[in-house]
C-alpha cells in the first residue's frame, strides 16, 4: 500500500479553481500596477493620484520637458571646407557656435583612412570636450547641438605615408566654418 503525504508531487498540483484564482489575482496586481505606476510615468495620466504621491507623475515630466521644436538662432548656412593634411599632420575644422545650435554634417577623406576626433572648445578657455574618437574612418555623417558656447568639429589627423585630402560639408546654425 502506498502513503500519501503531503511531500507527494501528485498531491500539491493545483485544481482548476486553484489556477483561475492565481490568474485573476496576477492580472488584478499587473491592473493596479499599470493604472499606478505605468501610466502616470510613461503617460502622465493618473486617475487615481497614487502616481503623483509615488513620484512617478515626474518621470512623465522629465521625459518630456524637451521641446520637439527648437527656434533657429541666426540665419542659416551651407559651407564646404576641403583641406589637405600632409602625412602625418592633423587639421581641425571648426564651426563657432551658440548652446543650442544645431547643425547637419558630412565628411569624406581621399587618399586614406584618418583618425576622427569630434570636441568642443567651450568660450572662456575652459577644457574641451570629445564627442567622438573614431581611430581609422574614411567618411562619416551625422548632426551636432552644441551644448555650449564655443567651437565645435573636427580633428582629423593623417597617419598614412602620403597626403590626405578632407572635405567637409554643413549646413545649419553656426557663425564661421573654418580650419586650422
Amino acid at each position: 500500500m502506498t502513503d500519501l503525504t503531503s511531500n507527494d508531487p501528485a498531491r500539491n498540483v493545483l485544481s482548476v479553481r486553484g489556477i483561475v484564482l492565481a490568474t485573476l489575482g496576477a492580472a488584478a496586481v499587473a491592473f493596479a500596477l499599470l493604472i499606478a505606476v505605468v501610466a502616470p510615468a510613461e503617460y502622465g495620466y493618473d486617475p487615481t493620484g497614487l502616481g503623483k504621491r509615488l513620484g512617478m507623475d515626474r518621470l512623465f515630466t522629465a521625459s518630456h520637458s524637451a521641446s520637439v521644436l527648437w527656434r533657429a538662432d541666426g540665419a542659416r548656412r551651407s559651407d564646404t571646407a576641403t583641406v589637405v593634411i600632409p602625412a602625418g599632420e592633423g587639421v581641425e575644422v571648426k564651426a563657432e557656435m551658440v548652446a543650442g545650435q544645431q547643425l547637419l554634417y558630412s565628411w569624406a577623406s581621399e587618399g586614406g583612412p584618418v583618425f576622427l576626433e569630434i570636441h568642443g572648445d567651450p568660450t572662456g578657455g575652459d577644457p574641451y570636450s570629445s564627442y567622438e574618437t573614431l581611430l581609422s574612418i574614411q567618411s562619416g555623417e551625422g548632426g551636432l547641438t552644441a551644448p555650449f558656447d564655443g567651437s565645435h568639429g573636427w580633428y582629423f589627423r593623417n597617419d598614412n605615408a602620403t597626403d590626405v585630402t578632407v572635405v567637409v560639408e554643413t549646413e545649419g546654425y553656426y557663425q564661421l566654418l573654418g580650419a586650422k
